[in-house]
């Protein structure tokens, strides 16, 4: 089951990407966050971008996310989307589920781009985007120093839709959730 994250799957969050930070070079943060921290970030982030979560029997499986790009207005119709899940759910189309689901809720809030930001090597995450229909746009050598080393950044990009002559505005997620035609299920 794909859902809208709530408040109490913070501290599962928090499982979840710990390796990432700690054990890993794929994330940049130095420090694991706490589920009070995921709490902060996903009531920021959801005011205006989708974060759901992928569930099955009542356990979370993995976590995906879209928040602003740039803060200039005029890069409001793209997005930087992530992805995390747990060692479970890996190569299971579990990231798929997740991803098309979210892809879906950004073309109806009316986003074109969604950007994937990924520590380069990754050959798991680079051919998973790949593989969902995201291109390689750039590389940016040498970016973050984590782990005793400088990091190189791949930069992926996904067009969810088709540009417009004049965009319309955005539709803020909060709002678009509100409406009582909306159904998760019914975007993937």
């Amino acid at each position: 089951m794909i859902r809208i994250a709530r408040v109490e799957d913070a501290p599962k969050f928090a499982e979840i990407y710990r390796p990432y930070v700690e054990k890993s070079v794929v994330s940049f943060e130095t420090e694991a966050p706490d589920a009070a921290e995921f709490c902060r970030r996903m009531k920021e982030t959801q005011k205006d971008y989708p974060w759901i979560v992928l569930e099955e029997n009542g356990k979370v499986l993995g976590y995906a996310y879209a928040h602003r790009y740039r803060e200039r207005k005029a890069y409001d119709w793209a997005v930087e989307s992530s992805i995390y899940l747990a060692d479970e759910a890996k190569h299971q189309k579990a990231g798929d589920r997740l991803y098309s689901s979210l892809m879906c809720i950004l073309k109806e809030q009316g986003v074109l781009l969604a950007y994937a930001f990924i520590t380069s090597p990754n050959p798991e995450s680079e051919n998973f985007h790949l593989k969902f229909g995201f291109q390689r746009e750039s590389m940016q050598k040498k970016i973050a120093y984590k782990d005793g080393a400088f990091r190189d950044l791949a930069v992926m990009r996904y067009q969810i839709g088709p540009f417009p002559e004049v965009p319309q505005p955005l539709i803020p997620f909060e709002v678009l959730r509100q409406n009582p035609t909306f159904r998760l299920e019914e975007n993937f």
